[in-house]
Parts: C-alpha cells; sequence; structure tokens
C-alpha cells in the first residue's frame, strides 16, 4: 500500500499532504528567482486573481491589489477611530456661473449670424440636393 512517509519505499507523494506539487514545475515556465521574486510582489494579491499574472503583468496586480488593500485598513481604521466615514461626493455643478454671461453673444435676429461663407455653403448644399434628386426622380 502507498504511503505518504518520504522514507518508505513505497513513497507516493499523492499520499504526503506536506508535498508541493507547485515544486515539480520551478523553473518551467520563469525561472526560479523569477518566479519567487513575482511571488514575494504579489503578496496580496489573492491567489484566484494571481493566476492570471504573468511576467509582463505582475506588477500591476501587485500594485493595483495593494492599493485595494491600503484602503481597506484604511477605512477600516477610521471606523475602528469613530471617524465618519463619507464617501466624497463630487458636485455636478462645480464651476457655478452666471446664466446671462452669453446674453452679449445672443442676436435677436438670425440673420445677423450670417455670413458670406454660410450663405455660399448653404446654395452650395441646395444646389447639389436639387441636382440628385433631378436623377432620382428619373
Amino acid at each position: 500500500m502507498p504511503s505518504g512517509n518520504r522514507k518508505d519505499a513505497d513513497y507516493d507523494p499523492d499520499y504526503d499532504p506536506t508535498y508541493d506539487y507547485a515544486d515539480d514545475f520551478v523553473g518551467i515556465l520563469y525561472p526560479s528567482k523569477v518566479a519567487k521574486q513575482m511571488e514575494l510582489a504579489m503578496e496580496h494579491v489573492p491567489p484566484s486573481r494571481a493566476v492570471f499574472a504573468d511576467y509582463s503583468t505582475y506588477l500591476y496586480f501587485e500594485r493595483y491589489y495593494k492599493r485595494l488593500h491600503d484602503y481597506k485598513e484604511k477605512t477600516k481604521q477610521d471606523i475602528l477611530n469613530q471617524i465618519n466615514y463619507k464617501p466624497k461626493q463630487k458636485n455636478i455643478n462645480m464651476n457655478q456661473h452666471d446664466p446671462l454671461y452669453h446674453k452679449s453673444k445672443m442676436h435677436s435676429s438670425l440673420y445677423s449670424r450670417v455670413s458670406w461663407d454660410s450663405l455660399t455653403l448653404g446654395a452650395i448644399g441646395a444646389g447639389a440636393t436639387l441636382y440628385i434628386l433631378r436623377f432620382i426622380r428619373k
């Protein structure tokens, strides 16, 4: 019968509660030095999320979850210190200005806004529309 004791002749790692299968794969994906560096850096990352981190993204995971951990710790400390914690609410109307500010730019007549450029473009647009409609009617 297989045994979980390493000294036995019929040793089987499946029966050993202290056996770590991760040791079998050390150095295959990353060199062991890099793997240890990644493991130490991602101490605040939950294992279910750390699985998705690779060498190019592990610093992102580390920074994000470190910041999240610090935020949770600060919130916990604020609550324990009986500070009223209220999330900051953004004021939609941060810059309030006079509603009549644009009064000088308003005109009483529609034609005061018309320029030669807008007249020319309008005439070209109307002519092009009539030209295209002529072909559609046929």
